[in-house]
């Protein structure tokens, strides 16, 4: 019986070491096809090649390895590709005066190129997309702020100083004009809400008491009205707290 029990023993531990061997065969041989792709720099191939070696022991450190160097290779190659994309668009759209759309893309591109790591083939060129990227991005923000500083302008002398205010806050971004603009439409906006509220005894309905603080919180102390906003400010928190 203590025969059968040792042969038993011994055709099971054979058998574990078999499949074992097996894995072991496989999963190495899987990371040391990959490894010669990613000398090729077939990383797509290679990277496919790691993943089914880890399907035989997800525990493979060199295969664990790898495969995380390469997913970064790959990625950065795939955000690389969409920058590119993205700066065609972003000059297409440029060039027929979609500033919105120009705006957008350039600054998504902008965004993939400068998150590419130092490490990856693809960080040379993506340098060299950058900088011509930084290039246009300077040209693109004097124009498109021009083009956003008319229009809102327009809509001010029609008395709609709201309107021309979230018009240059969808530029997104800010020169010294605009901040200026920005703080005229807002002054005008706030005085005629707080004059409003004085006119009404300073009305109890604490919305219009707020939507004037609002806006004349927004100058500073760059802009010729601060004074005058601030002794407004100071009469409206007054009401607030009546």
């Amino acid at each position: 019986m203590k025969k059968v029990i040792i042969l038993i023993t011994i055709l099971f531990m054979m058998v574990v070491g078999a499949i074992w061997y097996y894995i072991n065969s496989a999963t190495y041989k899987l990371y040391r096809e990959a490894v010669v792709l990613a000398k090729e720099k077939k990383y797509y191939e290679a990277y496919a090649k790691v993943v089914k070696s880890l399907t035989y022991y997800k525990f493979n450190k060199k295969s664990l390895v790898l495969k995380a160097k390469l997913y970064k290779i790959i990625k950065a190659e795939e955000d690389y590709k969409k920058a590119e994309r993205l700066y065609k668009e972003a000059r297409k759209a440029y060039f027929v005066e979609d500033y919105e759309t120009a705006k957008k893309y350039i600054a998504d591109c902008f965004d993939l190129l400068i998150n590419i790591p130092s490490d990856v083939p693809v960080k040379k060129k993506a340098d060299i997309l950058l900088e011509e990227v930084k290039k246009d991005i300077d040209k693109f923000s004097v124009v498109i702020s021009k083009a956003y500083i008319d229009k809102a302008l327009t809509l001010s002398a029609k008395g709609d100083y709201v309107a021309a205010y979230e018009y240059l806050e969808r530029l997104g971004f800010e020169n010294d004009r605009v901040k200026r603009l920005k703080m005229d439409f807002a002054f005008v906006i706030g005085n005629k809400r707080y004059t409003y509220v004085l006119s009404h005894k300073g009305s109890a309905d604490k919305t219009y008491i707020n939507d004037a603080i609002y806006w004349l919180s927004k100058i500073d102390k760059s802009h010729p009205k601060y004074e005058m906003a601030q002794k407004e400010l100071k009469v409206l928190k007054g009401l607030l707290n009546k």
